[in-house]
């Protein structure tokens, strides 16, 4: 009698469970895997919103209690690849502005470039205090019309490419942006020529396409009085910032220019243009959203543009389509899972639906139904042991 109703349970089991005896379940379903769960999907939506240390971070969080999946090990795995190449181009960036004196500019993408990879040798080179400079004596020059640091390097030094060494002498943060009857100190250092004469040195007309960092830096001598140059602050830090949203909003870099808009809008909170820009930011990126079908991602976009335009009606109906849509499309695999009998499966995508609008269709009645054949079957588990 105990082997026939143990083969009777055999085939209730066989039953409920259908054509799925080749699909493994994950072991713990209320336990590791759950948790391991909540990490990736937490995960998911940060790489939605452009955050891509803290969607990693979420990953190999889901990686140390779930570290047999191979799937997310390697969802985790491109993610790094594709931070340390963004890394890369925040980098090529940095040494372009550098190239042009435009130091703070530099300074934004190298930090930007460390964030995404931290170990960046390149980047830690560049941020590192710059080398200590030996000046002999200095000699105040005056700002004529007309005149750019290349063409003052040019007068003293006899090089145009040795502007580089007035700037960060003077603690300038951009080197293009010198006014007329600014007044500045030219250095003179050790090992290079110093043109200065008693007579009121007249400046050159010098023709730059661009301007260009020295290809060597100055040599340090150990027994020489030192100066240590260190970074300026900026004057006008929310247009900076408002500017270089603007910069990654044309090339349609969103999450980085809603990064840089928040900066400018903390900075000076009446800025109307940043605020238009934070609005068409938000509509454009939850546009690219909506098209990939990152409906949740989208909504919270589209209704962050709402509140920077409370009269955009396409905000407005984008929201609505967007959780329609977030929600059938969650609601429509769950039943397919369920048709599949992968009932942890199917209930994960109900939950989701669950939590935007709990009286969506029969989301609740399908839950507790699949929740209540997880437990017979669990209870059939363990009567077989």
């Amino acid at each position: 009698m105990k082997k026939i109703r143990i083969l009777g349970l055999g085939i209730l089991l066989v039953v409920m469970i259908g054509g799925c005896a080749g699909i493994q379940e994950k072991p713990t379903a209320f336990g590791g895997t759950k948790l391991a769960q909540t990490y990736q999907q937490q995960g998911q939506h940060y790489e939605n919103q452009g955050d891509l240390v803290e969607a990693l971070e979420q990953y190999k969080l889901a990686l140390t209690v779930d570290p047999g999946n191979r799937e997310l090990a390697e969802k985790t795995s491109r993610l790094e690849e594709n931070m340390s190449a963004l890394a890369k181009k925040h980098y090529q960036a940095g040494l372009k502005f550098r190239r042009k004196g435009r130091y703070y500019r530099a300074r934004n993408e190298f930090l930007k470039a460390l964030n995404l990879r931290p170990d960046y040798p390149e980047a830690l080179k560049m941020l590192e205090p710059k080398k200590h400079m030996a000046a002999k004596r200095s000699v105040e020059h005056t700002i004529q019309p007309g005149e750019s640091l290349t063409m003052v390097a040019k007068n003293y030094y006899g090089d145009y490419k040795k502007f580089s060494i007035i700037a960060d002498y003077n603690n300038l943060a951009d080197a293009t942006k010198i006014r007329v009857g600014q007044k500045i100190k030219i250095p003179e250092i050790k090992g290079m020529p110093f043109l200065i004469k008693k007579e009121k040195i007249q400046t050159q007309d010098v023709k730059t396409p661009d301007l260009v960092v020295p290809d060597q830096e100055m040599k340090e001598d150990e027994d020489r009085d030192e100066l240590e140059v260190e970074e300026p602050e900026v004057v006008d830090e929310a247009s900076n910032y408002r500017n270089l949203g603007i910069e990654h909003f044309n090339n349609k870099e969103y999450p980085a220019a809603v990064e840089e808009l928040n900066k400018a809008l903390n900075a000076n909170p009446d800025d109307e243009t940043t605020r238009e820009y934070l609005y068409r930011t938000h509509f454009e990126y939850a546009l690219v959203l909506f098209k990939n079908k990152d409906y949740l991602a989208a909504k919270k976009n589209f209704e962050a543009s709402f509140t920077y335009n409370k009269d955009c009606q396409k905000c407005h109906d984008y929201i609505k389509r967007s959780e329609e849509n977030y929600m059938e499309t969650h609601y429509n695999r769950g039943l397919s899972y369920f048709g599949k009998q992968q009932l942890s499966e199917a209930v994960r995508e109900w939950e989701l639906v669950r939590a935007v609008d709990p009286d969506y269709k029969d989301v609740k009645k399908d839950i507790e139904k699949a929740k209540t054949l997880l437990e017979r079957l669990e209870n059939i588990k363990k009567s077989m042991q």
